[in-house]
């Protein structure tokens, strides 16, 4: 018969390897709502911050920021989310690459908004399409990239609850065909308009007023999005969402 003590350490074994699977397959699977806890945990703080912004309760809308950018889980699904992209294996002024699984699970337990501060962004030039020359890029380190994805899970419910209906630009599960509907639904009837006014906006990332963004977004540790805006978001930036 076995003793007592090596049944417990076999039991502790066991779960510390069920625990390391399971974190791997968390932050290697496929993202699904039914098979992933992780995307289902997200999800759920998620649809309590939007119920909290449709009734206007922005002290408990704060508070689920709070949770859901303190989240274990969010880490997780954060760090995947960058690290399934096309530019994963892009490093910023570092040179820094979360590639392995043991890289992903560091990245987790370090990825705190505490004494946090952003690296500057490596420049780099690519051809522009059907052109001679060249066009700036912007990239940042895979620590700043997280830092976006986790506080961009917290801010995409109060942008989705509180943006126009049908706007259809940089806007989650939506794409092209649905602004083409919209279009379609305003001009198809016999007294529609019959012109369509097109602009663009000149240099609006470059020019636009992130004083104005950051005092009346709801977010808690506004010093963390404070340092995102500063070094994230010159001209030529990148935003990894």
């Amino acid at each position: 018969m076995p003793s007592k003590v090596f049944l417990v350490h076999l039991i502790h074994r066991k779960a510390r390897s069920a625990t390391r699977s399971y974190i791997t397959n968390c932050l290697t699977a496929t993202p699904s709502i039914r098979s992933n806890p992780t995307v289902e945990c997200v999800n759920k703080l998620q649809t309590r911050i939007t119920k909290a912004v449709y009734q206007r309760q922005w002290h408990l809308v704060k508070r689920l920021q709070y949770l859901l950018t303190n989240s274990f889980y969010a880490k997780l699904l954060a760090i995947r989310k960058i690290t399934q992209n096309k530019g994963h294996r892009t490093a910023g002024v570092d040179g820094e690459k979360w590639i392995t699984p043991k890289a992903k699970m560091k990245a987790v337990l370090k990825l705190s908004s505490k004494k946090y501060k952003a690296k500057p962004l490596r420049r780099v030039y690519i051809e522009k399409y059907g052109k001679k020359e060249k066009r700036p890029l912007s990239i940042p380190t895979m620590r700043d990239r997280a830092m976006q994805a986790l506080h961009a899970f917290a801010l995409n419910p109060v942008a989705e609850a509180t943006a126009d209906k049908v706007s259809f630009g940089f806007r989650k599960n939506r794409r092209t065909h649905d602004a083409c509907s919209q279009a379609f639904t305003c001009l198809s009837t016999r007294y529609s308009a019959h012109w369509v006014l097109e602009g663009d906006i000149k240099g609006c990332f470059d020019n636009i007023n992130h004083e104005w963004l950051l005092d009346n977004i709801p977010m808690p540790r506004q010093e963390v999005i404070s340092q995102i805006a500063q070094r994230l978001l010159p001209p030529f930036g990148v935003i990894l969402m």
